[in-house]
């Protein structure tokens, strides 16, 4: 999935520039969407929202242009803290959806499947921005409801 996810930010433009601040609000975005969320489909699938989302963080952050080295060891370092930040935030959701869990899927399984519906819903977006972030198509369906009844028929 990571190299769909990297192939996606090339293919609009995204791997040229790194934003932290975006990439922060975007990450703090699909966390607060995971736990306003109340199904087991919704939660997983904002969850691979979130993988994904960090996915282009990092990968924007490897191909960007490099400053100086004062400036890349301080870069470097407020990078770090948010992967550390990151990993948490993963550990914290795995936690929730494991306890969740009511289905025949392990949390592995589960995870998997919600980021192939999330990865392929995503590659239907355009590469039209608005402030920063790729919007949304008219083709796109809401992954949860893909991942519940996906769900639903292989119990």
């Amino acid at each position: 999935m990571q190299e769909r996810t990297i192939k996606w930010n090339k293919d609009r433009g995204l791997l040229e520039s790194f934003d932290p601040a975006l990439e922060i609000k975007m990450l703090h975005e699909e966390l607060r969407e995971f736990y306003m969320a109340g199904t087991l489909a919704h939660k997983a699938v904002e969850y691979a929202d979130f993988l994904f989302v960090l996915d282009g963080t990092k990968a924007k952050f490897a191909c960007r242009p490099a400053p100086t080295t004062t400036m890349f060891s301080i870069e470097v370092d407020n990078y770090n803290r948010l992967i550390d930040w990151a990993h948490n935030m993963i550990l914290e959701m795995e936690m929730i959806l494991l306890e969740m869990n009511n289905t025949k899927y392990s949390l592995d399984e589960l995870i998997e499947l919600a980021q192939i519906v999330v990865v392929k819903n995503n590659e239907l977006k355009s590469a039209e921005k608005k402030d920063g972030k790729v919007v949304k198509s008219e083709n796109q369906v809401d992954p949860a409801n893909i991942l519940d009844q996906y769900i639903k028929e292989h119990v």
